[in-house]
């Protein structure tokens, strides 16, 4: 799942817990550095990794290599993606 920012966290977790429900092994969320935190305290079950840069300007770029390093045969992309 990709997604997320402090004031969007429901739909990042729900679409990586609903992937649990319907049976997965592994969930992974990458989201906003600032929606780490609130997504990884709705399940210990969900791999966060809160890697994009937020929408404000002079943020860091995104390390876009660890997240190509994760297989996924399936992935959601959510309506709010930080623009880097």
């Amino acid at each position: 799942t990709i997604g997320g920012s402090l004031e969007y966290t429901g739909a990042p977790y729900f679409a990586a817990a609903a992937a649990l429900r319907a049976g997965v092994d592994l969930s992974h969320v990458f989201c906003d550095r600032t929606a780490g935190g609130p997504i990884k305290s709705y399940s210990p079950e969900l791999i966060v990794h809160p890697l994009l840069a937020s929408a404000s300007p002079g943020d860091e770029a995104p390390e876009a290599s660890h997240a190509a390093r994760v297989e996924a045969g399936v992935g959601a992309v959510g309506p709010w993606v930080p623009r880097c």
